[in-house]
């Protein structure tokens, strides 16, 4: 199926969790918000939140610096 990840679409297959999407694009899962159509997605749903066909999912991670 087809999901909008920051801006660009991919392919993924159907009852990928947001978990999956995470470990697949190598995102160290404390590092990061996700949000599915504007809506953020709590991380301790992520392991049973599975993104569906057409989501816009944005995934920002978080830089420490200084």
């Amino acid at each position: 199926m087809q999901i909008l990840i920051n801006g660009r679409m991919e392919q993924v297959p159907a009852g990928t969790t947001v978990a999956q999407l995470l470990h697949t694009k190598k995102i160290t899962a404390a590092a990061a918000v996700v949000a599915i159509n504007d809506e953020v997605v709590e991380r301790e749903t992520w392991s049973d939140r599975a993104v569906s066909e057409g989501d816009q999912v944005e995934v920002i991670r978080i830089v420490g610096g200084g």
